[in-house]
């Protein structure tokens, strides 16, 4: 199985969604390599972005589609300011 089928497997098995650092953490996968896959893949999309304490920054929440669905367009990230 190649990583970027993991990622998608890790995912639909995860109904919550999880942010890059998450992936990388369950499935032993170096963040940067997450982050290209999740960044290049169709199947993969920014289902919500949620704000980071103390920090003002903000993760993006990945989720990947299902089997038959077509792809979804991310959720755009949060104004600034």
């Amino acid at each position: 199985m190649t990583q970027k089928q993991q990622i998608i497997e890790y995912l639909r098995a995860t109904p919550d969604g999880a942010e890059t650092k998450q992936i990388s953490e369950a499935l032993g996968i170096h963040k940067s390599i997450v982050q290209k896959i999740v960044r290049e893949s169709s199947r993969i999309y920014i289902d919500r972005w949620v704000k980071s304490p103390g920090r003002g920054r903000y993760k993006a929440i990945h989720m990947a589609v299902g089997p038959d669905e077509s792809s979804i367009e991310d959720c755009p990230p949060p104004a600034k300011g």
